[in-house]
């Protein structure tokens, strides 16, 4: 896993942008990706920036560039949320 995670260098990172985006290939427990919900627990009560949490490649899927762009549209949107990419025509 990642710990310690390096909250105080994500938020300098972070601090001049108007959004965040996490991918993360696996899922956890909760409803979000664990990098996800790890960058969320870092901004809180430091900095309000939406986080749109992306979570992609399962199973070792390819994530395409189509899926890149949906995603950076996304982002640039501010759509604070949690998304599933790349699950068209997965049988």
């Amino acid at each position: 896993f990642f710990r310690p995670f390096p909250d105080q260098e994500i938020i300098e990172a972070v601090s001049n942008l108007d959004a965040v985006g996490v991918l993360d290939r696996s899922v956890s427990m909760a409803p979000h990706g664990s990098t996800a919900i790890e960058l969320r627990s870092a901004l809180y009560g430091n900095l309000n920036i939406p986080v749109c949490g992306f979570i992609s490649g399962l199973g070792g899927r390819d994530v395409k560039i189509d899926d890149f762009l949906e995603m950076f549209s996304m982002i640039k949107k501010g759509k604070e949320g949690n998304y599933y990419i790349n699950g068209k025509g997965v049988r």
